[in-house]
């Protein structure tokens, strides 16, 4: 009887770990963007940004998404929905809080302000300006009163947990000015006469009140906030390939999760988005305060394959993707179609197959298998099923000791077809076991002696070795073809450098090699 007990014991805290290793992905959207007249607000296209945001959620695995949208988004109906939230929360998930509305400065209630003005977050039911005994700002949604909101989410969360907040609003911006619609106001909410007591002692940003809700500190989950841009910018909003007016921010992050993996930290994360809103909105500089170097989710991100978007419709058979030579696309390469919001299209049947005809630097023309109408294109992704290297040559020489670790990397490299073997004079030599090998090192040196791979080998991590060398000579090939590349465009005086680096596992450079 004791040993049956035993083993139930043992059984049930196996199902309790399992219970409490279990990790839910939750998030609240909250988009305000027809806001009433009385308010004195204008009008911004947050709801576009809704399924940028959801979208890019629903794909990393989030099933238990929240929306709450303008007359909805009133100062109660957010701060109840993100307790609702916290009550839903166990410790451990992954949750995610996104805002896309209005911002604006408020006189600072408490002192903690180094320039004397709180920031806040503009619900439905928020007015622009201060009026004495009408309206003192009390509907605005300060960074005090969600820091606090925050905490005590944090704290369910537990350190195994995980907060990414997305304020896509600004708090110094104006809504008339310049072709694109910006989000937030120069009048800041305060008496005539305000005069702010500052103090470079005191702290200034969006919910980084106090040590507590800056990192992971011991029982608390760690946090990272992306704001679209700093309190002395406009947030401007961008345009999506459709035309269509979004948040800068939102369809940047929506892009960067695009190409994250599961090493992508949200420092990482934060670099993409830089990069694309300096194209997106380059006038204004998004922010980042928190947990920088925690990994995206805590590392729970599903990986995106890579697909291209249809940008021309030229017959119920050929169509056009923005993608071609640049990216390693090639004539012959044969295609797939896959229904938008498909992450790995191995998992799952094509609506219809093709194969690139012609191929420029930037796009390349597909001939289909299957009819497909131009109001249909926007409800699919295109994926490279197999690739075709078109004039991509480079020539290796193995010089590996040990025959069997050389027949598999020679079975390994036939798969690309742009390999050549050769004893003379190669682009590549792969070394291992000779005299010119460092130790039990296997390397691989280009043509003018820079090391390119330098790993120890053992027979467990051959497998992989083997893997990461056909992947370099992948890359190489590309760099090649970049570097022999000749820009031809009239308005356009294009040049390349070529930057030799070494990069950390989240993508992020590591050291410049001279």
């Amino acid at each position: 009887m004791k040993r049956l007990n035993l083993v139930i014991l043992l059984i049930a805290g196996i199902l309790m770990s399992n219970l409490v290793l279990a990790q839910n992905k939750l998030a609240l959207v909250v988009a305000v963007g027809k806001y009433p007249k009385e308010g004195g607000w204008g009008t911004i296209s947050s709801e576009k940004d809704i399924p940028l945001i959801t979208n890019a959620l629903k794909l990393q695995g989030f099933t238990d998404i929240k929306i709450i949208q303008d007359a909805e988004a009133t100062k109660d109906g957010i701060v109840k929905a993100i307790n609702d939230l916290t009550k839903r929360a166990q410790k451990g998930d992954v949750v995610v809080f996104h805002y896309s509305g209005h911002g604006q400065q408020i006189m600072d209630d408490n002192g903690d302000e180094m320039d004397g003005f709180d920031e806040a977050l503009v619900p439905f039911d928020a007015h622009m300006r201060y009026e004495k005994g009408v309206y003192e700002g009390e509907k605005h949604l300060r960074d005090d009163e969600l820091d606090s909101l925050f905490i005590k989410l944090r704290l369910k969360l537990g350190e195994t947990g995980n907060l990414l907040v997305i304020l896509d609003a600004c708090h110094s911006g104006t809504a008339t000015r310049g072709i694109a619609k910006a989000r937030g106001t120069f009048e800041k909410m305060c008496p005539a006469g305000y005069n702010p007591v500052t103090s470079a002692a005191k702290e200034s940003g969006m919910i980084t009140k106090g040590n507590a809700s800056r990192g992971a500190n011991q029982g608390i989950a760690p946090m990272f906030v992306l704001s679209g841009a700093s309190p002395s910018q406009l947030n401007y909003e961008a345009f999506d390939e459709e035309g269509n007016s979004v948040g800068s921010l939102s369809y940047a992050f929506n892009r960067a999760m695009r190409t994250s993996d599961k090493n992508t930290t949200y420092r990482a994360l934060f670099e993409k988005i830089k990069v694309d809103m300096s194209v997106l909105a380059p006038n204004q500089q998004p922010q980042a305060e928190g947990s920088m170097d925690v990994p995206v989710f805590g590392g729970n991100v599903v990986e995106q394959k890579a697909y291209y978007i249809i940008e021309k419709w030229q017959d119920a058979n050929n169509i056009q993707i923005n993608g071609g030579k640049i990216v390693g696309i090639y004539e012959n390469s044969k295609v797939g179609l896959y229904p938008i919001g498909t992450t790995d299209p191995s998992k799952s049947a094509p609506f219809a197959t093709g194969k690139v005809v012609s191929s420029t630097n930037f796009n390349a023309m597909i001939s289909l298998d299957k009819d497909i109408s131009k109001e249909n294109i926007k409800n699919y992704w295109v994926f490279v099923t197999e690739q075709s290297y078109g004039d991509l040559k480079v020539s290796v020489k193995l010089d590996i000791a040990a025959e069997n670790l050389k027949k598999q990397m020679e079975e390994s490299l036939k798969s690309l077809a742009f390999v050549q073997f050769t004893e003379q004079n190669p682009d590549l030599i792969i070394e291992y076991g000779n005299k010119y090998t460092r130790g039990n090192n296997l390397q691989v040196f280009s043509a003018k002696d820079m090391i390119l791979y330098n790993e120890s080998y053992s027979e467990t991590k051959g497998n992989q070795i083997i893997k990461d060398v056909t992947e370099l000579i992948k890359a190489y090939a590309q760099g090649n073809f970049l570097r022999n590349l000749e820009m031809v465009a009239e308005n356009y005086n294009v040049e390349f450098e070529f930057i030799p680096v070494t990069v950390n596992a989240d993508g992020t450079v590591k050291e410049k090699l001279s």
